[in-house]
């Protein structure tokens, strides 16, 4: 769904505003601080165009009825709409 999905624990950290952004540009960017790659190295990548869409619609319809009353700026959550611990299967959800 990423295109350039990075490892499940990375997906499991993305938090909206600091880690995943929209930018001026328009397009959704993933900034993945060098702590969070196994080679140790910063990488930043846009999310592919056909994708905005998509997002927007999660952001703005999806999200918000999954998290509820709750508050929390990571990107996924559990069913529960609560923030992802560490032993959150983002490919269980997924499935």
């Amino acid at each position: 769904c990423l295109a350039m999905a990075p490892r499940q624990q990375v997906l499991r950290q993305l938090q909206l505003g600091s880690s995943f952004v929209k930018r001026d540009d328009g397009r959704y960017w993933i900034i993945m601080l060098a702590h969070m790659n196994k080679n140790s190295k910063a990488t930043t990548f846009s999310i592919g165009p056909e994708l905005t869409r998509a997002y927007d619609i999660y952001f703005s319809v999806v999200r918000p009825r999954l998290i509820g009353a709750k508050s929390h700026s990571y990107v996924f959550c559990k069913q529960t709409g609560e923030a992802p611990g560490p032993t959150f299967d983002f490919s269980e959800w997924t499935r």
